[in-house]
């Protein structure tokens, strides 16, 4: 059963604070005079999909919603397996050593990898 696009949207954002826990906590609300970039890996299927489209742009969204601005508090490094699930272990081994606050894996291949 395919699920709506906007239960996908809820869902990856729910997996990302479910995660994230303190280290993600808006720049603006820390206590830290040291200026640090989050970084946040994203491992998906594909960036041509419109579903990956949709649900990136709400995961950037979120973020900026939660003071978190790309290229400044943090540093998203994107891997997609380009349709090829026999990728996604490598994928993530790559995101798992640039040692990042949090990894959103967008589908349950990516998940399982």
């Amino acid at each position: 059963m395919s699920r709506s696009p906007r239960l996908e949207s809820i869902a990856l954002l729910t997996a990302l604070v479910l995660v994230t826990g303190t280290s993600m906590i808006p720049p603006a609300a820390r206590a830290q005079s040291t200026k640090r970039t989050a970084v946040v890996g994203v491992l998906g299927i594909s960036a041509t999909t419109a579903g990956t489209a949709r649900n990136f742009d709400a995961l950037r969204q979120s973020l900026r919603d939660g003071g978190w601005v790309e290229g400044d508090t943090l540093r998203l490094e994107v891997r997609y397996s380009e349709g090829r699930s026999e990728r996604f272990p490598e994928r993530a081994r790559k995101l798992v050593r640039r040692k990042g606050e949090v990894i959103v894996a967008v589908g349950s291949q990516a998940t399982t990898a």
